[in-house]
């Protein structure tokens, strides 16, 4: 099967309302896309536990692109449609669709003759550190313990690319960031792992109801975040991204900035904003531009058939990068002036207007 094209949208700010809801319209015009042959999927900051299910469940909703582009999943039932050469060197693609295949046919065999799930939670799971590694409240499953298998939205996931920050990298930004009023962020496997502190602190920032809840629902603590991620080399795993978090009032605004300017001095990374209370951390070469023109290869689609809708900077790569890059209406003034068209808002169902102006 070959398919029409790529369309890439960002979640907050843009496939889901101020209320992280999705509309009707919004739901039917990815729906209708992916009906004509079109590969549509989320592109979003967030970790894998943190992509809404509602989106996932859609029939031919089988890719997920997490973490700014640092991770690229697929739905195991067409791998076969990938070009395998272009999957990650350190992902053996075949091992691990024969395995995700075997554990998800054991899953079903069990759940038919009534036996015990062998689907793990992840919740139950432990790492060397002594602390749960947690998708927590998200509906994720781990198959076997392997953390590159996921099964969400009864569709089951493995991990086809990945684009990770070396563990002296996320130390060495820490650092520079406890001179800072913020709560840090570090993405690892597929989950946010945050200090403890931030339990209390997320609260108080600002955000909105629906981003706190989101953000505190789906954390594991530590109560030293630093030491964690040096644990990490024990255990190979490894930091996807770093979300850092601000108050979102004017002495937060400059330290933001502040903070802004201290990490950017660091070397072989990328710092941008992906929401007015926060400043993002990849490697140098990691953007979600970058992961929409992987799945072109992965998918053998070529950069001109690429749509991308997003609202924030963190969005800036792959509007710009896409053959056909779309704004929202909300979006941020810089996406806005690099946009091939700009739509309606998220309040708006503004992607129903993008995914129709792009698929005609």
């Amino acid at each position: 099967m070959s398919y029409k094209g790529l369309i890439g949208l960002d979640l907050d700010g843009t496939i889901y309302n101020d209320n992280k809801e999705i509309t009707k319209n919004v739901m039917d015009a990815i729906k209708n896309a992916v009906k004509q042959g079109y590969v549509v999927f989320p592109a979003t900051g967030r970790p894998l536990n943190g992509v809404p299910e509602d989106i996932l469940e859609i029939e031919g909703v089988d890719f997920i692109l997490c973490a700014n582009g640092a991770s690229i999943y697929a739905n195991v039932a067409v791998l076969d449609r990938l070009d395998l050469s272009k999957v990650s060197d350190s992902i053996d693609i075949i091992k691990l669709k024969e395995e995700a295949l075997g554990m998800a046919e054991s899953a079903d065999d069990n759940k038919d003759s009534g036996k015990k799930e062998v689907l793990t939670d992840k919740d139950k799971l432990s790492d060397e550190f002594g602390k749960s590694v947690s998708l927590n409240g998200s509906g994720i499953k781990v198959l076997s313990g392997n953390s590159r298998i996921i099964n969400i939205a009864g569709k089951t996931f493995v991990r086809i690319y990945e684009d990770y920050l070396d563990s002296d990298k996320v130390v060495e930004v820490l650092t520079i960031l406890d001179d800072f009023v913020c709560v840090p962020d570090c993405f690892v496997e597929g989950s946010g792992r945050m200090p403890e502190f931030g339990k209390e602190l997320i609260p108080k920032l600002g955000l909105a109801p629906a981003m706190q809840k989101y953000i505190l629902s789906r954390r594991t603590y530590y109560p030293d975040l630093k030491e964690y991620v040096k644990s990490l080399d024990k255990t190979g795993e490894m930091v996807e991204k770093i979300t850092v978090n601000f108050y979102l009032n004017d002495a937060g605004i400059k330290e933001k900035q502040a903070a802004y300017e201290s990490v950017m001095k660091v070397k072989d990374i990328k710092v941008v904003s992906g929401a007015p209370h926060n400043i993002e951390v990849n490697t140098a070469n990691c953007d979600k531009g970058e992961g929409i023109l992987k799945l072109c290869e992965l998918l053998k689609v070529s950069p001109d058939k690429t749509c991308a809708v997003g609202d924030d900077i963190n969005d800036y790569d792959m509007v710009k990068k896409a053959h056909f890059g779309i704004a929202m209406g909300n979006a941020v003034q810089e996406v806005k002036d690099i946009a091939d068209f700009i739509t309606k808002s998220n309040e708006e169902d503004g992607v129903k207007y993008a995914i129709e102006r792009f698929i005609g």
